[in-house]
């Protein structure tokens, strides 16, 4: 603060420093809680109102914002700092000539000495140069020139929203409904939308640039909301943006703790040293990390579990610079005991294999989650691996063969019942296109995993009505049931899935030649809860049925 503060009491530093962490974290209205009772019992310390002041900015409560800058005012008459607050809470209240009397008579008041004093005078010139700004009466420029003075003015404290004046406040919660880049397309109605929405710092802590068009999405724009959304930022979502650029990575702030979330999939014009170099940079604070279809290799990787301890989400699928050393580091941390929090893990598609698998499995005790869509490398000894991970709920397997390895000593079955006794929690399950899947061990799942409200045994030519039967025998969860492709399945197997499993909400049953009037007679007597029904390509299913 400037000038000569008051002394504060030990509960007005304690509230000061709690309301303090409150704000770096992006927390306003927690730091505003914090401060309003350490004013009420300590109104003479200015600390308390500049922060008080900044928070107001922040929420868009201007008016209270601007109180409290002319209490700083009062306290610290020769501190920039309740001019700076006053001036920018005037501008955005629509009062650029109060803005600007209050800028004048700073400089006339804080001695050029002052850190701050450079800020004043980018501040009085920016207003000047903004053009929205009228002359200045010699009344507002008087050294007791009220900073609130009520003269009417239609725009004051409003902005025309149609063909109606509406209350910055009210305007400013409309905006928190907006998703990023419809915040970014409000931005553009007007000068006046424009400074108000991105004085608002809250809108710009999620930056997700999913709804957006993902091909007119460029570096200039993403760096541009960067700038915007400051240390604030806690999660930048660029799905598919194929003209960002790695330089966008450079302008993420340096020591952005409230940083949680970072998605940038379908893109080949980041290099993976830029993806390494910001994670090693910023990664302290990340819980989520998404790089799928991405340049990612296994230096990035490694940077990223040396750096991003917090991690519990990490989806690489898609990355084919990925080798099947690249989990090499978590073995590196589990003999040195450092906990790793991951609990969603997403490989599909890369050289993931059975020692990658032992090793995570190994080191993250805690995984929820884990996608290993086409990781042909995993074969049956996998499957047993995965029985160590007793926390699973949720295991895709789509397309991978779970062939013999290479000792052979495994059966598929085998492997199916150690890992339904070390699963028994699992809720989804996922294994379609596998050509050894069989009747005994879809048994051996549903006997052990009676948890299971989904399952995916697509394309599965080789179960019979034996497995359809087990799963609704065992599993009285059931909601969810995909069973496209099954040759082998009959009429009387689906028909018999329906009448046990009452509760199903979505049935996948299309282009199985055996589905006929029996199953349609079945959901229509049982199916009460069904919502979604997926029946394509059944030739014995016809108008008269």
């Amino acid at each position: 603060m400037n000038g000569e503060p008051s002394k504060t009491s030990e509960s007005s530093k304690a509230a000061l420093r709690t309301a303090v962490a409150c704000f770096k974290r992006g927390d306003f209205l927690a730091a505003a809680a914090v401060l309003s009772p350490a004013i009420f019992s300590d109104p003479a310390n200015p600390q308390l109102y500049d922060l008080r002041a900044l928070v107001g900015l922040n929420l868009g409560n201007l008016d209270h914002s601007l109180r409290d800058a002319e209490k700083l005012i009062k306290l610290v008459p020769a501190g920039a700092k309740g001019y700076l607050h006053a001036g920018k809470a005037l501008s955005l209240l629509g009062k650029n000539q109060r803005a600007l009397a209050a800028y004048k008579i700073a400089l006339r008041k804080v001695p050029p000495s002052d850190p701050r004093f450079k800020d004043l005078e980018y501040a009085y010139q920016s207003l000047l140069d903004s053009g929205d700004s009228t002359k200045v009466t010699p009344m507002q420029q008087s050294n007791g020139a009220d900073l609130t003075d009520p003269t009417p003015e239609r725009e004051c404290g409003t902005l025309i929203f149609g063909h109606h004046d509406v209350p910055l406040e009210l305007f400013h919660a409309i905006c928190r409904y907006l998703s990023f880049p419809q915040i970014v397309s409000a931005c553009r109605v007007s000068r006046r939308w424009r400074d108000c929405i991105s004085a608002n710092k809250v809108l710009w802590q999620d930056l997700d640039f999913t709804s957006a068009r993902s091909l007119r999405v460029s570096t200039r724009a993403v760096q541009s909301s960067l700038a915007v959304a400051g240390r604030r930022l806690r999660s930048l979502v660029l799905p598919s943006c194929t003209n960002v650029a790695a330089s966008c990575l450079d302008s993420l702030p340096l020591r952005c703790k409230t940083l949680k979330r970072l998605e940038f999939t379908n893109t080949s014009k980041v290099p993976a040293p830029a993806f390494a170099a910001t994670f090693k940079r910023i990664g302290a604070s990340l819980t989520t990390i998404s790089l799928a279809s991405t340049s990612a290799d296994d230096l990035v990787l490694r940077n990223i579990t040396d750096k991003c301890r917090q991690l519990t989400s990490l989806d690489v699928r898609g990355c084919t610079g990925l080798t099947h050393a690249a989990f090499d580091l978590y073995a590196k941390l589990l003999i040195r005991e450092i906990s790793i929090p991951l609990l969603n893990l997403a490989v599909s598609r890369t050289a993931f294999s059975d020692r990658s698998l032992s090793i995570v499995v190994e080191a993250c005790s805690q995984l929820e989650s884990l996608d290993l869509a086409y990781c042909n490398r995993v074969t049956r000894d996998g499957v047993v691996m995965l029985g160590r991970a007793t926390n699973l709920r949720t295991v895709v397997c789509t397309g991978t063969d779970l062939g013999p390895s290479s000792s052979g000593a495994v059966s598929l079955e085998d492997a199916f019942l150690h890992f339904g006794e070390g699963c028994s929690e699992l809720s989804d399950f996922s294994l379609s296109a596998c050509p050894h899947l069989n009747d005994t061990s879809i048994s051996y799942l549903a006997g052990l995993c009676t948890k299971l409200t989904r399952v995916d045994l697509s394309q599965s030519a080789n179960i019979t009505d034996a497995a359809v039967d087990a799963l609704a025998s065992d599993c009285a969860s059931l909601r969810i049931v995909i069973l496209n492709t099954c040759p082998r399945v009959s009429d009387c197997g689906f028909a018999n899935l329906m009448t046990k499993q009452t509760g199903l909400v979505e049935l996948h049953c299309g282009n199985n030649p055996s589905v006929g009037p029996l199953t349609l007679r079945a959901i229509a007597t049982y199916g009460a809860e069904l919502a979604r029904l997926i029946m394509d390509n059944c030739p014995k299913l016809t108008g008269g049925v």
